[in-house]
């Protein structure tokens, strides 16, 4: 869902699988971004905040209620666990295996116009594109 959120808030995901909905929601499953954000940066947003739902659930199945909000910050962040989220979110949205199928290792330059094609086929920001590509093909 679309939002207004203060200048720092970007995106959070809410979950309460006691209930059957959130009041004022048909779900009892949201995740909010900033509306005000571009297309692939919303993206990023919803699949940070499905990140921080699949690792509660990877690390404690029984949990219930999931909330977590996601702070600007340009950049990595210096927080370990929001840089796992980030990755995994990176992952979701240009995934390993698809992009070594589209562009083998041996068949590629590693250079501005890659990272812009890679953006463009995911239509995921060029700076996730970059990233993506230095976590596959370098890291």
């Amino acid at each position: 869902r679309g939002t207004e959120f203060n200048e720092k808030l970007e995106g959070l995901i809410l979950v309460d699988e006691t209930a059957d909905r959130i009041p004022g929601f048909n779900s009892n499953k949201v995740i909010a971004y900033d509306c005000h954000k571009d297309i692939n940066h919303k993206k990023f947003i919803v699949a940070h905040e499905l990140a921080h739902y699949i690792e509660e659930k990877i690390n404690n199945w029984e949990s219930k209620i999931v909330v977590a909000a996601r702070d600007h910050e340009e950049g990595y962040s210096e927080n370990e666990d929001e840089q796992r989220k980030d990755y995994i979110a990176a992952a979701l949205l240009v995934p390993r295996s698809d992009l070594l199928k589209r562009f083998p290792k041996d068949k590629i330059t590693i250079n501005k116009s890659f990272y812009q094609e890679v953006s463009d086929i995911y239509n995921v920001s060029y700076n996730l594109a970059e990233r993506r590509i230095h976590e596959v093909y370098h890291g």
